[in-house]
């Protein structure tokens, strides 16, 4: 969904921010714990992405604008924002998916736990890219806009990002998946 959400523009302006939430929310969630790797981090990055777009809701419909966009740069801008305060990252994922969980769940735990493992390797640069491109599945064209970087800068750090995760994977890893 690059273009405008015309969904939202005939409805009342409360309704359709609900509406577009319910919509966009987990996709802007994922996004958000992929960035930061950690639960709670995410739900803050997310609901003051949700916060600040809601503040500027009306502009962006007379404006014609992707709202899922909108929402997705402060995300991004809140997150680098973050880390330029932090002197280094806290791993906390890994210790929370170390405890007891449901069986039900536990694939999906464990899961989550590698690809923050992965993921956790990479610069913030390479991780911002990896988000946008993979996880949010945003075309090359798209994610250079947003970063406000080349595609071919994209398409490089990329690449170079997925080196870095596939050098950490064992060959029996990529076998299974």
């Amino acid at each position: 969904m690059d273009g405008p959400e015309l969904a939202f523009a005939d409805e009342d302006p409360d309704t359709a921010f609900d509406a577009f939430v319910r919509e966009r929310g987990p996709a802007l969630y994922r996004a958000a714990w992929a960035l930061a790797l950690d639960r709670a981090d995410a739900e803050d990055l997310t609901q003051e992405a949700l916060a600040r777009t809601y503040r500027h809701w009306r502009r962006i419909r007379r404006a014609d604008t992707d709202p899922f966009a909108y929402a997705r740069r402060i995300l991004v801008n809140l997150r680098v924002d973050r880390w330029r305060r932090r002197t280094r990252e806290s791993a906390t994922l890994r210790e929370y998916a170390s405890g007891p969980r449901p069986a039900e769940v536990a694939s999906g735990v464990e899961d989550r736990a590698e690809l923050a493992g992965l993921l956790e390797r990479l610069t913030l640069p390479q991780r911002r890219v990896v988000v946008l491109r993979y996880v949010l599945d945003l075309p090359v064209a798209v994610v250079a806009r947003e970063l406000r970087m080349s595609e071919s800068n994209v398409k490089t750090t990329c690449s170079r990002a997925l080196a870095v995760m596939r050098a950490d994977r064992t060959p029996s890893d990529l076998e299974d998946s």
